[in-house]
């Protein structure tokens, strides 16, 4: 994988822009297009010329996840999350210390969370960082819990965690 964005965080524009992930290239044009790309599930990080990557600059990937447990708001960061199950109209947020209920639609938390996240199945959301191991039917996570992997979704899944392992041996 090779990528290469450079962004005048200043002006706004790109100087140069070109990504290339699993043989695709995507020409950048302007700094939405960096937005549009990210927003659109994308694998991978546009860096700036200041060295900063894109995600980290636009808040997406650091910033804490508020999560309404009842009558108590909680904050939690977005590493600490493992998974998000679906049960009803509740979803279930498992972290690493703790499961915090609330009411909400997985595809809203999919939409929060962003490209460090992967739906596995309509009732889960996995962090790619959280992944032990998986086989064609389940992800085992930290702490040993086992989520469902559906047949539609495992090709996506082993692609994107493939993607994924590769992007985190080059950082």
């Amino acid at each position: 994988m090779v990528q290469i964005a450079i962004c005048d965080m200043q002006e706004g524009q790109y100087i140069e822009s070109l990504l290339t992930a699993a043989g695709q290239e995507y020409k950048l044009h302007r700094f939405e297009d960096a937005g549009k790309l990210l927003a659109a599930d994308t694998p991978f990080d546009i860096i700036m010329l200041d060295g900063t990557k894109f995600k980290e600059v636009s808040g997406r990937k650091t910033e804490p996840i508020l999560i309404k447990n009842g009558s108590n708001y909680q904050r939690v960061a977005r590493k600490d999350i493992l998974y998000v199950e679906s049960s009803g109209r509740k979803l279930i947020v498992h972290t690493r210390k703790q499961s915090l209920e609330c009411y909400g639609r997985i595809s809203d938390f999919e939409e929060k969370l962003g490209t460090g996240f992967y739906r596995c199945h309509r009732g889960y959301l996995v962090n790619l960082a959280a992944v032990e191991s998986y086989d064609s039917t389940s992800i085992t996570v930290n702490g040993g819990d086992v989520i469902f992997l559906s047949k539609q979704k495992y090709h996506g899944f082993t692609e994107r965690y493939l993607l994924y392992l590769k992007l985190k041996e080059k950082v």
